[in-house]
């Protein structure tokens, strides 16, 4: 993958997504920090739980699940929110990726619980699954309209003793 100044090679990924035939694919969105020392341009301090207090990058990466290689990447400075951004990147993402592709399945943790992003993906009838944490609670909002005529909230509870209880809700 060649990446310039931060950013993926649209076109080499257009190429080898083309290459594979794959008419369906699993998008894996997540974030990461990258502490650097000295006066790095675009360094910043922000979330770096390594180093804290240290300036870092906090670049955006996008995986192909199927191909094991990166979609796209956006260089971002360490101060930067994890979705900041994220429906812009999706949409150039989802622009780079070649017409054979048809349906995509995407994949985040809860730095990507987006109501925009959402809309973006069924607008385009893709589906997704996000993780969200809250407290001792597990929820998981996903979006299948293939197998369901609704939306479905799974709510899943993990207890003490390290069970899982899931309930379902439909709206």
């Amino acid at each position: 993958m060649r990446v310039y100044a931060g950013y993926a090679d649209l076109e080499l990924t257009k190429k080898w997504v083309t290459k594979c035939g794959l008419s369906r694919i699993t998008i894996d969105c997540d974030s990461t920090e990258e502490t650097v020392y000295g006066n790095q341009e675009g360094a910043s301090k922000g979330y770096n739980p390594k180093n804290r207090g240290k300036k870092c990058y906090h670049p955006l990466l996008c995986f192909c699940s199927e191909m094991k290689i990166v979609l796209n990447t956006w260089f971002r400075p360490g101060n930067t929110y994890t979705a900041n951004g994220i429906v812009e990147f999706m949409k150039q993402t989802l622009a780079a990726l070649p017409g054979k592709v048809k349906k995509i399945f995407f994949r985040a943790d809860s730095g990507f619980f987006n109501g925009q992003v959402f809309d973006l993906l069924e607008e385009k009838g893709h589906e997704y699954l996000v993780k969200v944490k809250t407290g001792l609670k597990t929820l998981k909002i996903s979006y299948l309209p293939e197998k369901q005529s609704q939306m479905i909230f799974m709510l899943m509870i993990f207890c003490g003793n390290c069970q899982l209880l899931p309930t379902i809700y439909r709206y």
